[in-house]
């Protein structure tokens, strides 16, 4: 039993947790599913592996080499700015939140998997550093909001964000002006049956968009 809970706590604490190791048994689970061999899995596990971490050591490296150039410049003119650099940011950001970007991409693949099975849109998105790019830039979003991505998959609440991740003035009040008569001037208008040049009107289900809900001022 203390060896099955070693085993558990060396994949969720070891392999689980690190980004590069878990993007790597994406590609290999998603490699085994398109029914590829032995030698496409393991070579594209390896290389998704090392392609995450030349990304991070790369940005770091970027990171290191522009910072005597910024020194230089602001030195000689008197400027202040930064590098806008997306492989410098993402290398910042993964490496706090390099495990949430693991799981986001983890479920917006599963997404794909899914939506490539039951709709007819039967194609599934592989550019995985477009992917990667998204997954960081979603990761940031939701910390921003208030909102980690924990190593289960499941959201939780910052304890330092806001309630509801919306600063006050994007809230719109219950008791607003003219709210309530808003919602109901639009149901009754959504609702409206267009009528068209023959007798008896247009039936409902070919009226397409002209049913536009309109709003007119008190």
């Amino acid at each position: 039993m203390d060896f099955l809970l070693s085993v558990a706590n060396f994949l969720v604490n070891e392999v689980l947790s690190v980004p590069a190791f878990l993007i790597g048994i994406i590609t290999a689970v998603g490699l085994s599913a398109m029914n590829k061999g032995a030698g496409q899995v393991m070579g594209g596990a390896i290389k998704a592996t090392l392609d995450f971490l030349f990304i991070r050591v790369g940005a770091g490296l970027v990171t290191a080499f522009l910072e005597p150039l910024g020194a230089m410049i602001t030195g000689a003119t008197g400027a202040q700015g930064v590098v806008p650099t997306n492989e410098a940011i993402m290398g910042i950001a993964q490496e706090q939140f390099g495990g949430s970007v693991a799981w986001i991409m983890i479920l917006g693949f599963a997404v794909s998997l899914a939506l490539e099975r039951v709709t007819p849109m039967k194609y599934v998105f592989l550019t995985w550093h477009h992917v990667l790019f998204i997954s960081t830039l979603l990761t940031m979003v939701l910390a921003t909001a208030g909102y980690l991505l924990l190593g289960g998959g499941a959201l939780r609440r910052d304890p330092a964000g806001r309630a509801d991740g919306l600063p006050a003035r994007h809230r719109t009040p219950p008791d607003a002006p003219n709210h309530r008569r808003r919602f109901h001037c639009y149901r009754a208008l959504r609702h409206r049956r267009v009528r068209g040049r023959r007798r008896g009107g247009v039936p409902r289900g070919r009226q397409g968009n002209r049913a536009v809900p309109l709003y007119r001022g008190s």
